[in-house]
């Protein structure tokens, strides 16, 4: 799991922001490492009052390789970079999984880069280009893996 400590804000008080690492629902926030967090300060300031409460809870969200989806962006990403994406699982959550609990196959690809959310955040345009191509591709390999006769020219290059 991983954690991270933050302000808020519109005052001093603390927050703390955590990921699940795997595919739990409801993991609980006020036993274990928190109770010991506090625990630790308490040691320190015996007159701290803390406590943990949820205030923003999402499921995290997993699409097998299997899936229609998923496969037909690795093959158009296989195409369009001349190797086979590497499969991977993130310790942080994406709106996709909204998509993916409310039954639509979603899946995460995109190109290189750096700084995500920050004011460094760069994307390498060439590799944006290809995945352009991998996007439009998968499409097509998505109608013939639902039995469709992909679109005549609908083949990108």
């Amino acid at each position: 799991m991983r954690s991270s400590l933050a302000s808020n804000p519109g005052g001093s008080t603390p927050f703390a922001t955590r990921a699940p690492n795997g595919p739990r629902r409801g993991w609980p926030l006020r036993s274990g490492r928190d109770g010991a967090v506090i625990a630790a300060a308490r040691l320190r300031d015996p007159r701290l009052e803390a406590s943990v409460r949820v205030t923003l809870e999402r499921n995290p969200s997993e699409v097998s390789p299997d899936n229609d989806v998923a496969r037909a962006i690795g093959i158009s990403a296989a195409d369009a970079l001349g190797t086979a994406p590497e499969v991977i699982g993130v310790p942080y959550w994406m709106d996709m999984a909204l998509l993916n609990e409310a039954g639509i196959p979603t899946v995460a690809f995109g190109p290189s880069g750096h700084g995500e959310h920050a004011d460094v955040e760069w994307v390498d345009c060439a590799s944006l280009a290809l995945c352009v191509n991998a996007y439009l591709n998968s499409a097509v390999h998505e109608e013939v893996a639902a039995g469709d006769e992909p679109a005549r020219g609908s083949r990108c290059q």
